[in-house]
């Protein structure tokens, strides 16, 4: 038995009607890389299943981006 969920496992997200993996990505840091290297990063993660990535409007790395930089990064990469 693993303890780690299998990458098609999905979980309801509260009463939105969608379903996501049961472990997410938060993104706090996110937002001060370059964008290939975010892209890497994002492709990564999707190939392994994840399909919760938390993006605050505050998270950000202080950077040029600075606050919302990690949504906007996100967005970027899958634009």
């Amino acid at each position: 038995m693993s303890l780690v969920p299998s990458a098609e496992t999905r979980i309801p997200l509260g009463k939105s009607g969608l379903a996501v993996a049961p472990l997410g990505w938060g993104m706090w840091r996110f937002g001060g890389g370059d964008r290939a290297s975010a892209r890497r990063r994002v492709e990564a993660a999707l190939e392994v299943g994840c399909t919760l990535f938390d993006t605050a409007d505050i998270y950000g790395s202080g950077g040029e981006r600075g606050f919302g930089g990690a949504e906007s990064l996100l967005g970027e990469v899958l634009r």
